[in-house]
């Protein structure tokens, strides 16, 4: 295998590594041309909006015609010029006025609205649907992204070292993308599995311990996965048998010396000494060593 699908095939087998860029420049900057964007549709609706509630007081007919008199008295006589013919009274608006009624109509009416020929009200709707959708989704997507899980340090060291690695990677990719890993923060990448623990003692195991174990040990009676593949690899589960292990040894070990160290402490100031800094040490156990909550850390201790 080479290329894109090596890549791929090592972020397949551990998905801890399987770690992306968020592109957060990018984000960002799309939402702010697409918020650009809708600023200008928006005002642009209500601007067409604002001229159909206005259109009704502009004047409906050129003055050149006459005074508003001269053109209702020759309305009449039309009228009854038609009358008398046997034509049809008209009874109804003009044109015009039928048209400014469809305008009107269209402030609060969805059908004159949609159909209405004079309107730009609609259209620049249908326009800020369209840009508004793209939006939310942008908007929803980059805040899910940014509650994303970047990786583990130690993770991300590793993919560094594996593309470089002419026994491993051996710089698999040739073109700038090649770079995001090397170049990139932690925190400007996210993973599809990020190691995560419960507790910060656990945290510790997963992030620092192992390695000094490997470096110091481990690496003496392990073995690789493969001759092809040159790397080790421990199992998060056990890592966090051996954090919880601990933590119960220590926890145990904390009250038998608190037990055996005033029993034989007699004096009465050095023993409130002793149990001021039990406590004390008991708190930070419970702290670093559990999930407990500030409250709860709280009652343990007063108790």
């Amino acid at each position: 295998m080479a290329g894109y699908e090596r890549v791929g095939d090592l972020m397949t087998k551990h998905p801890e590594v399987a770690t992306f860029k968020r592109f957060d420049f990018l984000n960002t900057l799309n939402i702010l041309y697409l918020q650009a964007e809708l600023v200008h549709l928006e005002q642009e609706l209500r601007e067409s909006m604002r001229d159909d509630l206005e259109f009704r007081n502009e004047p409906t007919i050129n003055s050149s015609f006459g005074s508003q008199d001269e053109i209702e008295t020759a309305e009449v006589a039309n009228i009854q010029h038609d009358v008398e013919k046997g034509a049809p009274s008209i009874t109804g608006h003009s044109k015009v006025e039928s048209e400014i009624n469809v305008r009107l109509e269209s402030t609060r009416d969805w059908y004159f609205l949609a159909n209405s020929e004079e309107s730009q009200t609609w259209e620049v709707m249908l326009k800020a649907r369209e840009k508004l959708k793209e939006y939310n989704e942008a908007v929803l997507r980059h805040k899910e992204m940014m509650h994303q899980d970047s990786p583990n340090k130690c993770d991300v060291e590793f993919l560094r070292r594996w593309f470089k690695d002419e026994k491993m990677g051996d710089f698999p990719l040739r073109g700038d993308d090649s770079e995001v890993w090397e170049t990139s923060k932690t925190s400007e990448l996210i993973a599809f599995r990020a190691r995560k623990a419960e507790d910060p003692l656990s945290t510790f195991f997963l992030r620092r311990v192992y390695l000094w174990w490997h470096h110091c040990i481990g690496h003496r009676f392990k073995k690789t996965q493969s001759e092809e593949v040159r790397y080790f690899e421990y199992r998060d589960r056990n890592i966090l048998r051996v954090a919880n292990f601990l933590s119960s040894i220590i926890s145990s070990a904390l009250f038998m010396a608190a037990i055996l160290t005033l029993y034989f402490v007699t004096n009465q100031l050095a023993r409130l000494g002793i149990i001021a800094a039990f406590t004390t040490i008991f708190s930070l156990v419970l702290v670093l060593a559990t999930t407990a909550r500030k409250i709860e850390v709280f009652a343990a201790t007063a108790a």
